[in-house]
């Protein structure tokens, strides 16, 4: 056998066994659900060869073929459509240190009994949808005669406390969400509310750290530092800690009596010079449903497959191949 045929094959089986593991899971979909703002994140995994009354394990890691040192039970998985559930809990230790320090892992299957996975370097998001990464409440002290008063509670996870959370106003200006807003009964439902991609800049000095009350452990935004326009807002908020990676988070919330935007002439919404307005009793405690929540899976992701970047680089390396396998035997003849 020629120098260029021995070549070709080494080429081809170097494809081989770097497309495999994707191959593998290409028909593996995922689904991500957060259920609470906790911090536990639940997937669905469909597309899987299970065999009928057999038991299966899951394990996570932080990166690739990792030396796997957990295996938990697979609950009640469903042979008919090849789907199971897991729970990444923050009630479990392992699990928590990896939902704190990391928005990327790794996800195994197998039968129990058998080394083998029937799912590998299956690549997961740990990251938490805005509206699920911090619970904000309008507090019980919520009065805005009473400045030293708190306003909105707020809860985080992952054991941030107030000396790593900060947050940051921002008026919603835009007419069709508030209009939509008040017609729809104060529901946030289907609006175009902004996500991850509109996130104000971590180096924005207009940055303002919680506040906590000594007889409580959570943490506030208090009245003296409320916007004093009234109007419907997002509330950034934003912690990390040097065990836990910034999680970022974000609530729509009321500041006084909202009113529909008049859209002949909108006006401009400046919250750097806002005027004074008064507080209302109806104030929502809570922001959009999951649904209604761009950073949410809205059904199955294809985590699996193959990128346009390894088709390319596997085109690439099979007409290198072609051409060496070609030149050589051309050139044999001279």
């Amino acid at each position: 056998m020629t120098k260029a045929k021995y070549l070709v094959i080494i080429l081809l089986v170097s494809v081989v066994f770097t497309i495999f593991p994707t191959i593998s899971n290409a028909a593996v979909t995922s689904d991500k659900l957060v259920p609470s703002t906790n911090g536990s994140i639940d997937y669905t995994i469909s597309g899987l060869e299970l065999e009928d009354g057999a038991s299966y394990q899951w394990a996570i890691e932080k990166s690739q073929n990792a030396t796997i040192t957990n295996w938990y039970d697979v609950v009640a998985p469903k042979y008919d459509t090849g789907t199971v559930t897991i729970s990444i809990s923050v009630s479990n230790e392992n699990h928590l240190e990896m939902l704190k320090s990391t928005d990327t892992a790794y996800i195994y299957i197998r039968k129990v009994g058998e080394d083998s996975n029937i799912l590998e370097n299956y690549k997961v998001d740990l990251s938490l949808p805005l509206l699920k990464a911090f619970n904000v409440v309008k507090s019980e002290f919520y009065n805005r005669e009473v400045p030293n008063n708190p306003a909105f509670e707020i809860a985080s996870v992952y054991g941030l406390n107030a000396d790593d959370v900060q947050y940051k106003w921002e008026k919603i200006t835009d007419a069709s969400i508030v209009n939509s807003y008040i017609d729809n009964n104060h529901d946030l439902s289907g609006l175009n509310l902004k996500g991850k991609e509109s996130f104000p800049s971590l180096s924005d000095t207009s940055w303002k750290s919680v506040d906590t009350r000594v007889t409580k452990e959570n943490m506030y935004v208090n009245n003296g530092n409320l916007p004093s326009e009234d109007g419907l807002y997002y509330l950034w908020l934003k912690g990390s800690s040097t065990d836990v990676k910034t999680v970022y988070g974000q609530a729509v919330l009321e500041v006084g009596e909202v009113t529909k935007i008049n859209t002949e002439n909108p006006g401009t919404g400046d919250d750097e010079n806002p005027s004074q307005g008064n507080p209302t009793d109806d104030t929502p405690t809570t922001g959009r449903t999951d649904s209604d929540d761009d950073t949410i899976a809205k059904g199955p992701l294809p985590n699996t497959g193959l990128g346009i970047g390894l088709i390319v680089s596997i085109i690439v390396i099979m007409g290198i191949g072609v051409f060496t396998y070609f030149r050589f035997k051309r050139l044999k003849g001279i």
